[in-house]
Parts: structure tokens; sequence; C-alpha cells
């Protein structure tokens, strides 16, 4: 099989953003050469180092599906795509951060959302619960960025506005998220999905593990959708012929669904 998975309150903790319970099992997926891509709302530079702490050596999708991070090493790597730092190469999927924030400082946007870009790291870090470093990395953004609307009422407005400048809005597990029309977690999956089949004819079930409402479009893509449980929160609703309700939240949640998944395939 081949495992796309969210990580903010799927793989890892929700409020603690703590993952050692995944670390075993992570371990023996690597050594059963078993593909784990990440697929996140965070940037480049906060997943980065948790894909190395992790022993990944897959591509990943950042800024819910604004681009795709190829290790230069990777058989899906290509010439074409653009340099990135790290060792890694880009696919860019989305608009610039640049052409989003030109959009928010707009006439008629002025005074209707507080975006990252609007934000110290310490106020990042305050909303969020990272740490300073964290929330540093968390405002590096390059396709996408996370709001929240100054009052209630703006949102409709700002979705139908982002609409007509060639954006969307997609909702996170704190944030609402601005990025291109188009550009989501389902569509970046869908193109590595292909490529990873182009390479391996035989490849197995795609599995995919998600959280929120911005994790819909890649659990759909999936053969086997797993959907975790976020402490206080209902499921969100989403219908799949091979939809799996995990028990816990993260990270029990996901070790118990993928070994469940690898025991009984």
């Amino acid at each position: 099989m081949i495992i796309f998975t969210d990580i903010d309150a799927t793989l890892i903790g929700h409020d603690d953003y703590r993952y050692e319970e995944v670390r075993p099992l992570m371990r023996r997926l690597i050594e059963h050469r078993i593909p784990v891509v990440l697929v996140s709302s965070k940037t480049f530079t906060e997943t980065t180092p948790l894909h190395r702490e992790l022993g990944l050596t897959e591509p990943f999708i950042v800024e819910n599906g604004g681009g795709i991070a190829i290790p230069t090493a990777h058989p899906l790597a290509q010439e074409a795509l653009e340099p990135l730092r790290q060792g890694y190469l880009l696919e860019p999927l989305g608009p610039s951060y640049a052409a989003i924030r030109r959009f928010i400082a707009s006439r008629r946007m002025k005074g209707r959302l507080t975006g990252f870009g609007d934000l110290t790291a310490p106020e990042v870090a305050q909303l969020t619960g990272l740490s300073l470093e964290a929330a540093t990395a968390a405002k590096e953004r390059m396709f996408s960025e996370p709001f929240l609307p100054k009052e209630p009422g703006y949102l409709p407005l700002i979705v139908q506005w982002a609409a007509e400048a060639g954006l969307s809005v997609t909702k996170g597990g704190r944030f609402h998220h601005l990025m291109g029309v188009g550009v989501d977690k389902g569509s970046a999956v869908d193109r590595l999905i292909a490529r990873y089949r182009h390479l391996d004819a035989g490849l197995g079930p795609v599995v995919a593990l998600g959280d929120g409402l911005n994790d819909l479009p890649m659990l759909a893509r999936a053969d086997v959708a797993v959907l975790i449980p976020r402490p206080g929160l209902p499921h969100e609703p989403f219908e799949h012929p091979r939809l799996m309700r995990a028990e816990h939240p993260a990270p029990r949640g996901w070790v118990e669904s993928v070994e469940m998944l690898l025991n009984n395939p």
C-alpha cells in the first residue's frame, strides 16, 4: 500500500504536537518499503524537520496542496522542478504567496481578516500553541495564508471576493486558508498517485488519513479513507466505500488504524 497522511491532529497530537507513539510503527513501515507521504497545511520549513526525524524519504505535500517537495534522490525527482534548499525540489501547484497577500491588502479586504502575514512570530505562537521557532517556520509561506475573520459575518464576503480574485478558502483545524482555485490536498495527491503508479504498476491500495474538512478531498481519492477524531468535536460528515473511523485521537488513533490495515489488508 501507499499511505497519505495529514499531520496535525492526525499523525501528531492536536494540542501537544507529540508523536513519540508513532515512531515504532513508522520504522516498521519504512522497513517494509511502504511509502508514507505527509500531506499538510504546514509549510516546507515546518515539515522538513518532521520528515527527517521520522526517517521518511518520500515526497511530501505542503500548504494544503499548494506545492510538492521531492527529495532530489527520489525516483520522482525531475530536472524541470524548481531547486529548493536542503536537498529538495519543489513543484508549485498554486499561486504565489505574494499574490495572495496582494489580495489581502486590497482596499475592500482591508480590516476583514487577520492572516499570518499580519502577525509576529510570538503572536502566531500564542494563537497556535507552537514554540517560537515553530511559529517562525509557520510564517515562511509560499502558497497559502492561514487567517481568522475579524468578524464571523465577514467570512461569506471573504469567500465571495476570493473567488472573484481566482482564490479559494478552505477550513483547517484552527484557521481558514486562502489558496488558489482548484488547489487542495486531493489534487496534489492525484498527481503523486499517477506518478507512483507510473513507477510501479503493481502498487497496492492507496490509504489516506485525516481529521478535518481540508482533508476530505484527499480522503476521497483513497481506496481506504481513515477519519481521526478530534477531542471534543464530532466526526466530519463524510461518505466513502471503505471508510474507517478511528476510535481515538492522534497519535493513538493513527497507530491503531494503520496497524489494523497492516494486519487485515
